[in-house]
């Protein structure tokens, strides 16, 4: 499914066109965790959690110049 971006997103789009290469806007988090993680368990809760949520499989394409929000399907 293609849509066109929310105004709030355009700035960010357009910023990003403006310097292709620099990671504006990137957030970077590092979580220092003590315990063992059973990576199953894990995978399994990110990929319910990436299925459930539209945020988080959505990319933006260009069309001719004009960006647009693309949902890839859920895993």
């Amino acid at each position: 499914m293609e849509t066109g971006l929310f105004a709030s997103q355009r700035p960010l789009w357009i910023g990003q066109q403006l310097h292709r290469g620099c990671p504006l806007y990137n957030m970077a988090f590092a979580f220092v965790l003590h315990d063992r993680i059973d990576a199953d368990a894990f995978g399994h809760a990110w990929s319910q959690l990436v299925g459930a949520n539209e945020a988080l499989r959505t990319v933006v394409i260009d069309r001719a110049g004009t960006p647009a929000r693309h949902i890839l399907p859920a895993p």
